[in-house]
């Protein structure tokens, strides 16, 4: 069996450091980082559930060309983001919703 594309090990690996840290920046966002509690952010990603989701979602978002190079690295994490907000932001609206492709476990 092959190993995964080198762009695809880039981007997995840019995405959970970031992930990480809470770094996760897109213009889409429209989260003042300044105001998240970084406590329940960190909960958040160490909860099984929501990083088993925030994974999911990512690895379902996530495009390779017939080459193995991401084609989509920003709207995997975007996805992913959304995510966490909602977990955290109890109020925030998913827009577009999760569609049920995005969601589904191997």
């Amino acid at each position: 069996m092959p190993h995964l594309p080198h762009s695809l090990k880039d981007a997995l690996r840019w995405f959970a450091c970031n992930l990480s840290k809470g770094c996760l920046e897109d213009d889409r966002r429209d989260w003042d980082a300044d105001n998240v509690d970084i406590d329940q952010y960190r909960l958040a990603v160490a909860d099984e559930t929501c990083l088993q989701t925030v994974f999911t979602l990512w690895a379902n978002v996530i495009v390779l060309d017939d080459n193995g190079i991401v084609q989509n690295e920003d709207d995997a994490a975007f996805r992913a983001h959304q995510y966490v907000r909602s977990y955290i932001e109890h109020d925030y609206v998913v827009d577009p919703p999760f569609e049920p492709w995005e969601m589904e476990t191997p």
